[in-house]
């Protein structure tokens, strides 16, 4: 049974930091392959700078180039409209059955889970896996991932080196016109710079 790994966010843009989280996933729990799935619009936060779903979907195509195992999915970005993780699991579940779904979230997100929308799909249809950033982080989500096991979740944790890189600050950097070389694929920075993405006064 080949085991994917579902990797949703915004990317906005996407950077050097996700693709280090990726690694890190793909070698603790053994995967053969993770889907980047870059959203259409968050759900559960606002975005007033968001690029427009299909920059960042390319510039999701870029940054899989870099790794082998890595792939687009562009379920949620072409629905053009707010997606559910349980809507794209279970799609994904009906387009690729007999293969094996990791969830992958980051540990902010991993504390909301039991408030998401129909969570009782999301632990049916994958196993959700979180990084830990600290000791003391990895104590708070183990505390919660108990929690998580008497609704029925399936889960795995994982430490994770903090990495100083975000979309927040690529994107303040980028208005700033200060270079964000090391910080996203080389491939991303060239299409930033080509579409003028988050730059002073340009659409983003």
């Amino acid at each position: 049974m080949k085991r994917i790994g579902i990797f949703g966010g915004s990317f906005n843009p996407i950077h050097n930091g996700h693709l280090h989280l990726a690694d890190l996933y793909a070698s603790e729990l053994a995967l053969q392959e993770i889907l980047l799935v870059p959203v259409y619009l968050p759900p559960h936060k606002s975005c007033p700078d968001l690029a427009p779903a299909a920059d960042r979907a390319e510039m999701c195509r870029l940054a899989a180039g870099q790794r082998e195992y890595l792939s687009l999915c562009r379920l949620e970005c072409d629905a053009a409209r707010v997606s559910y993780t349980w809507q794209t699991l279970r799609t994904l579940k009906e387009q690729r059955p007999g293969e094996e779904f990791f969830l992958l979230v980051g540990s902010d997100m991993f504390l909301t889970l039991d408030t998401w929308q129909h969570p009782e799909e999301i632990f049916r249809l994958a196993t959700v896996c979180t990084a830990a950033r600290s000791q003391g982080e990895y104590a708070r989500l183990q505390a919660f991932g108990g929690r998580l096991e008497r609704l029925g979740c399936r889960w795995r944790l994982v430490n994770a080196p903090p990495v100083e890189i975000s979309s927040t600050l690529v994107r303040s950097r980028i208005r700033s016109g200060q270079p964000v070389t090391g910080l996203v694929p080389a491939p991303v920075e060239e299409y930033l710079r080509r579409r003028r993405l988050y730059e002073k006064g340009e659409r983003e």
